[in-house]
């Protein structure tokens, strides 16, 4: 007699299929031959690949565990808040370039993981992963993905991820106090937006008002943003998911009213096609834009 937590078999002609035992097994493998795969590559071009983690995210934990602030960086200035870094002080234990490599990994499963729980056939699945736009945050070892991942938490807690980047999760947390407002006043509002505001308000006093960093950034060669010509279709879409009372027309809305925006965190703007087949469209556009210079 067999196990069936750990195999199943169809009623009808014996056929086998997998339980969720083999496929953390069979995801638990492929996580560990991306980020072997990814390692290879950073030993073969040591400087082409995870910029970010190398002279901005890993230099900032470094910096906030040895008792200083992670916002004096030259190379590469931060913005994010200092959670971001505790999120992943434990990979800066890490050598390097393995810290690099599990990030790069980690970032294209919790992409995969959103677009799973936004219910995305398989081939929108890995349309959106392998966009260009996708790809480019996980090669540079970015962390949009946590923003994401914050989509799926209560909002008390989910602002600390979508707030990560607020360039890309700044409209969905507008929009959570105002459905928390609709349903309680503004007592739930200050129930959803008091933990992230008290974290905000200490790291004010033993940081200083670090969200000025940036500032740096609107000149820089990468900036991805549309601002000012997105600002109207961006409050637009805005005004629509308050009227719909749907979140999904809010999540473009952030990287359209921000001044600065990396390419990467655009991936949110594709989250409301993920159901649909027009996201492999999307994704296609993405590289053909990519080879034709654009992006």
């Amino acid at each position: 007699m067999y196990n069936k937590s750990v195999l199943q078999r169809a009623s009808v002609g014996g056929k086998v299929t997998f339980s969720s035992t083999h496929f953390a097994i069979v995801l638990a493998a492929l996580f560990v031959i991306v980020t072997i795969a990814y390692y290879r590559a950073l030993q073969i071009r040591p400087d082409g690949f995870s910029y970010d983690w190398l002279h901005s995210y890993r230099p900032a934990i470094e910096a906030m565990f040895s008792g200083q602030t992670p916002y004096g960086l030259r190379a590469l200035p931060v913005s994010n808040p200092p959670w971001v870094f505790l999120l992943l002080s434990p990979l800066a234990l890490l050598p390097p370039q393995v810290g690099a490599s599990i990030m790069f990994t980690a970032y294209l499963f919790g992409m995969g993981y959103i677009a799973h729980r936004m219910h995305a056939k398989p081939a929108a699945m890995v349309a959106f992963v392998l966009s260009f736009v996708v790809i480019g945050g996980a090669v540079n070892n970015q962390i949009d993905f946590l923003v994401g991942l914050g989509l799926f938490l209560p909002p008390q807690w989910g602002l600390f991820l979508v707030l990560a980047k607020p360039q890309a999760g700044i409209a969905v947390a507008l929009f959570w106090c105002i459905e928390a407002y609709r349903v309680g006043g503004f007592r739930q509002v200050i129930r959803v937006v008091a933990p992230v505001s008290a974290a905000l308000m200490l790291s004010f006093v033993i940081y200083g008002f670090w969200p000025l960093q940036v500032l740096q950034y609107p000149a820089a060669p990468w900036n991805a943003s549309l601002f000012p010509w997105s600002v109207l279709p961006g409050l637009a879409l805005m005004w629509l998911a308050v009227k719909k009372n749907n979140i999904k027309y809010a999540y473009p809305v952030s990287p359209m009213l921000a001044p600065y925006t990396a390419l990467h965190s655009w991936f949110i703007a594709m989250l409301p096609l993920i159901e649909t087949k027009y996201i492999i469209l999307v994704s296609l556009l993405t590289w053909v834009l990519k080879f034709a210079g654009v992006i």
